[in-house]
């Protein structure tokens, strides 16, 4: 028989992002908190805040944390902005501004309302 193969798989760990004091510091103000009400949020304490705003890395549980609170406030492009828009979010956005419009010809084209042209309605 014949020799098994074998793969040896090289992963590149993630690289945690070097701007990440400032990106703290971005969100912390466009959630309107004091560092101390973000630390309270996170069930960690200022200090430990404090260690991240100097370069400190939160672990795993903390960092999850943090980005849940960043998702749920609509601020997860504070922290992440390499992070795409979801499909869902595009299509929510041109629905509701469809929805508010009072006829095909206010609306736009933006919501595939177009007006028949001579001869495209043949048959």
């Amino acid at each position: 028989m014949g020799r098994r193969q074998q793969h040896h798989y090289r992963t590149e760990p993630a690289q945690f992002p070097h701007d990440f004091a400032a990106r703290l510091s971005d969100f912390r103000a466009a959630a309107g908190l004091s560092w101390r009400e973000l630390a309270r949020l996170l069930r960690v304490s200022v200090r430990t805040v404090h260690r991240w705003r100097n370069g400190a890395r939160p672990d795993a549980g903390h960092l999850l944390s943090l980005l849940e609170l960043a998702t749920e406030r609509g601020l997860l492009h504070t922290l992440a902005p390499t992070l795409a828009p979801r499909p869902w979010d595009t299509y929510s956005k041109s629905a509701t501004s469809c929805a508010g419009a009072s006829s095909p010809s206010s609306a736009g084209s933006d919501c595939g309302m177009r007006k028949p042209t001579r001869g495209s309605l043949k048959m």
